[in-house]
């Protein structure tokens, strides 16, 4: 039952998801599925007293496994569109896109084989299922703060500031010799990348916001 809640919730996030990521909020409807998803993984988890102690357990609760899966699901919908959708902004128009989109989606599937792996691993040296639920909350964790990087600095933005920073080249003078006019005019051939480089970086920050 828990599954198909999953299952059910993702595809209808997916889908709004999709929509609200090509809208002017797109940031916060980024922000909104990985919260959903930390959220939904910290709903795995429930507090305890054990020897007098508080201690987290896997929950046991029916209501809260069911929220676990209507959240979970909404965040992981969510998540998977962004990861689309984000590379595609930031990196479509630029050459080789095509295998980094190959590459993300080998990864994700890697991740997902490593993941049951690793869940079975730690189930078995420690008997119980809290610290793999552990392990997933500071892994949507860091996913949140990896969305927020991803809007806040995109990588082009900062090889932007790079080539602001670069002195401009003087123009030379009218009654400069031939040599001098020579030189300059190398160098004023070596300023002409900079300028061509800030207005491509531009456009693709432009494009990737």
């Amino acid at each position: 039952v828990y599954t198909s809640l999953i299952f059910a919730t993702s595809v209808g996030a997916k889908l709004l998801f999709g929509l609200l990521l090509d809208s002017a909020h797109a940031y916060r409807a980024a922000a909104a599925g990985c919260a959903l998803q930390l959220c939904g993984c910290l709903l795995l988890l429930s507090p305890a007293v054990i020897d007098g102690a508080w201690t987290l357990t896997p929950t046991t609760s029916a209501h809260q496994l069911a929220a676990f899966a209507l959240v979970y699901g909404a965040g992981y919908g969510a998540s998977f569109t962004l990861v689309q959708s984000r590379a595609a902004k930031l990196f479509g128009a630029r050459e080789g896109f095509a295998r980094l989109q190959s590459f993300l989606l080998v990864a994700q599937y890697l991740g997902s084989f490593l993941g049951v792996a690793v869940t079975g691993y730690l189930r078995d040296a420690t008997g119980a299922y809290t610290a793999p639920f552990c392990v997933l909350v500071l892994l949507a964790a860091a996913a949140c703060v990896l969305c927020h990087l991803s809007y806040a600095m995109p990588p082009r933005r900062a090889l932007l500031s790079i080539v602001a920073t670069l002195p401009p080249i003087v123009a030379p003078s009218p009654a400069a010799s031939s040599s001098e006019s020579a030189t300059s005019g190398n160098l004023s051939s070596r300023s002409a990348p900079p300028t061509v480089l800030e207005d491509e970086f531009r456009g693709l920050e432009r494009r990737g916001q």
